[in-house]
């Protein structure tokens, strides 16, 4: 607490009050495990916990170390906001499924507010697994409820036009695109690359398969023309080992499919409208950190520990003992 407080001080000297306090707080809760896994970086570990027995030191180890984490969330940026208020959002939005109360539904609207003034496009992405979690608790159906969800809201997605041609969401994905590829040929990047333009609705679909690409595997070798691109294709090529090891070590049972279908569609859903908009990787690899901090969770709840442990014996001391306070 002595260490923060002379940071703090020594980042008013040198900045405005408002960037101290987001530069202090942020590295305070970074390097803080306690702290931050339990109330403030990620305030939904209590949600997840029970469903990281045995792997809750795997899971701190991805906060604390992986590297877009470390850059972008320790610094005068909006990420730590961000998974502060998208903590906040999960946690109390399934506190009041399960039993409504005023004080989380206060901190719930307050976190949709902090993200819809931050990283709007959270909120889109978070669309499906909000709806189709409620859906799933309201009729016991798991599976059921997430598909009728997706069909829903994608069929709902076709309507808006007819009630309100701003309420075309194709459009604007498309308009948002249109306006970085303009940018990218106006400023000079390091990292920029052409996207297949998009017009109306049938070319965004068709083109969700390189939107994924984009996201998770490019750029190749040869595209990386800069130290921090580099670092990006390091971490694809990180999170794809973690997604072969999770296939291949799963668990098969659907105990845990609510959490885990949540997890992974709003990680996906996140994917594709970066990928589909964004044709820079440095851009790119800023702002899929929440669905990469999502989609290792899914990992995590799929990945079976008495095979992987069986498998690599050595992993258990360094992967495995507990961290996380419950």
């Amino acid at each position: 607490w002595k260490t923060f407080k002379e940071f703090l001080i020594f980042c008013m000297g040198i900045s405005t009050s408002k960037e101290a306090i987001i530069a202090a707080v942020a590295l305070y809760i970074l390097w803080s495990p306690k702290r931050l896994v339990s109330k403030l970086y990620f305030p939904c570990i209590p949600l997840i916990t029970p469903f990281l027995i045995n792997k809750e030191k795997a899971f701190f180890y991805f906060i604390a170390l992986f590297p877009s984490l470390l850059f972008w969330g320790s610094g005068l940026l909006k990420e730590g906001i961000i998974f502060f208020a998208l903590g906040f959002l999960c946690l109390h939005y399934f506190k009041i499924i399960e039993q409504f109360n005023f004080k989380s539904l206060i901190i719930l609207l307050v976190s949709v507010i902090l993200i819809s003034f931050t990283k709007l496009y959270l909120l889109v992405a978070l669309t499906i697994p909000l709806l189709a979690y409620l859906l799933s608790k309201s009729i016991g159906k798991q599976k059921l409820s997430y598909i009728i969800t997706t069909v829903g809201i994608i069929g709902v997605s076709f309507l808006l036009p007819y009630l309100h041609q701003e309420l075309n969401i194709y459009q604007l994905i498309a308009a948002k695109q249109q306006t970085f590829s303009r940018y990218i040929l106006e400023v000079e990047t390091n990292s920029g690359f052409i996207l297949p333009e998009l017009t109306d609705s049938w070319s965004i679909f068709k083109n969700i398969p390189i939107a994924l690409n984009n996201t998770l595997i490019r750029p190749y070798p040869w595209e990386c023309n800069s130290a921090f691109v580099w670092l990006s294709l390091l971490e694809n090529i990180m999170v794809i080992t973690l997604i072969v090891v999770a296939l291949i070590f799963r668990k098969r049972t659907d105990s845990n499919f609510d959490i885990l279908a949540f997890c992974l569609i709003f990680a996906i859903s996140l994917f594709i409208l970066i990928g589909l908009t964004t044709p820079v990787f440095g851009a790119i690899i800023r702002y899929k950190i929440p669905a990469t901090l999502f989609l290792f969770i899914a990992l995590l709840i799929i990945v079976d520990i008495d095979k992987l442990k069986a498998k690599f014996n050595w992993l258990t001391k360094i992967l495995w003992q507990k961290t996380l306070p419950k």
